[in-house]
């Protein structure tokens, strides 16, 4: 019964996917060519896209804490739940590559990184990146499934452990870069500086692991969850306890970074106490903060699973809310006001503020659902259970 509710599932899911991401891709090319875009090229697509790879490349730092550090947890948890979590990395990194391949004008344009490589860009260096920590996790997981069915293969702990520091080393890179190829455009001073790569890491820590949690806890058996809540109470709680204060920190230090910096600070006011200040103080303070780390001190303390899934939805939601804010926002305070409007370069691009296009609200939820669509398909084709033989893929077989 589960298995056919689960193919009914994933063809719904892929129903929704094509038809949101084929009809937004088919209207996208006109909000291209429009001024609103060129006055804020980066839009509701971009921080779509840096939520999904600081999911993917955060848990993939969560793993490591079995995979590189060799710590099991009570119960010996991550030894039965980490195919699960190279899996949710691997498959959260995809709808990332989608928005952002949808962002740019001609989505050929891609291959420019590959024909024609320039050291110097750090965006030029995502792909690469990308590719490396995609190959990395595949390698990963491959190696995980033979080695459950092979003892030789098994028995080569060095190279178990060459692969775990190998994907960890290409996750830092990844999202550190990342945070760089922002940090480093001195054209947005509400971005520029050295403060987002640890800000990156720090955010993709809270949301790859509460992400991660909420896929496991999906996808095990009720017995293995109860059997395993001591674990997940521990291991995810503790990153929550540890990782919402050092976000904090670094939230309080950007800020107070920018406050020196008048035109950096144009951006940050807006965030904290502009037009867009309700959502900075209720979600991603509030929510993201406050409320997320009480419900983590209270899984930690009382074992209390409920308050552990209610912290990562909340660090969830913040998260996306914070990335829309930090990469949106310093654009508009880039721009001067003149007749009421905000232009760039005097009158070159006029527009009256940013509002999501059909098209990036269509591709976002597309992207949304292709997230499902893959950890579910994962699921139902992949070794990812404790125990569990390979019977489908004859690669891993």
């Amino acid at each position: 019964m589960a298995s056919h509710v689960s193919i009914i599932l994933l063809v719904v899911l892929t129903v929704a996917t094509l038809a949101l991401v084929g009809y937004g891709l088919s209207i996208h090319l006109g909000v291209e060519e429009s001024a609103k875009v060129s006055a804020i090229p980066w839009g509701l697509l971009v921080p779509g896209y840096v939520f999904f790879a600081l999911v993917a490349t955060g848990s993939s730092i969560v793993n490591s804490i079995y995979t590189v550090f060799g710590y099991r947890g009570p119960r010996e948890g991550f030894e039965k739940i980490i195919r699960y979590g190279v899996w949710f990395s691997l498959a959260s990194i995809v709808p990332a590559w989608l928005l952002i391949l949808s962002d740019l004008t001609h989505t050929g344009n891609m291959l420019w990184m590959l024909l024609s490589f320039q050291p110097m860009s750090r965006i030029a260096w995502m792909g690469l990146l990308y590719g490396l920590f995609a190959l990395a996790l595949v390698i990963e997981l491959v190696y995980m499934i033979r080695a459950s069915v092979d003892e030789r293969l098994r028995a080569m702990k060095s190279l178990e452990l060459a692969i775990a520091i190998a994907v960890l080393v290409v996750t830092i890179a990844v999202h550190s870069n990342l945070g760089q190829v922002f940090g480093t455009i001195a054209a947005v001073p509400g971005w520029y500086g050295p403060h987002l790569a640890p800000y990156f890491i720090a955010s993709a820590v809270l949301i790859g692991g509460a992400g991660q949690l909420l896929y496991i806890l999906a996808s095990t058996h009720s017995s293995l969850a109860s059997e395993l809540k001591e674990f997940f109470t521990s291991i995810y709680g503790k990153v929550f306890v540890i990782g919402v204060p050092v976000l904090a920190f670094f939230m309080i230090w950007n800020a107070l970074t920018a406050y020196y910096y008048p035109e950096a600070w144009k951006a940050y006011h807006e965030i904290m106490f502009g037009s867009h200040a309700t959502g900075f103080w209720l979600i991603e303070v509030g929510l993201g903060i406050i409320a997320s780390l009480t419900l983590a001190v209270i899984a930690v303390r009382t074992k209390n699973l409920q308050a552990l899934v209610a912290a990562a939805i909340l660090l969830l939601i913040a998260g996306f809310v914070s990335k829309c804010s930090l990469i949106i926002i310093p654009q508009e305070a880039r721009l001067e006001t003149e007749t009421g409007t905000l232009t760039l370069d005097g009158v070159a691009y006029q527009v009256e503020g940013y509002e999501p296009s059909l098209s990036e609200i269509l591709l976002l939820a597309g992207a949304t659902t292709l997230w499902p669509l893959l950890l579910l398909l994962g699921n139902l084709l992949l070794p990812l259970a404790p125990n569990e033989k390979p019977r489908r893929l004859w690669i891993l077989k």
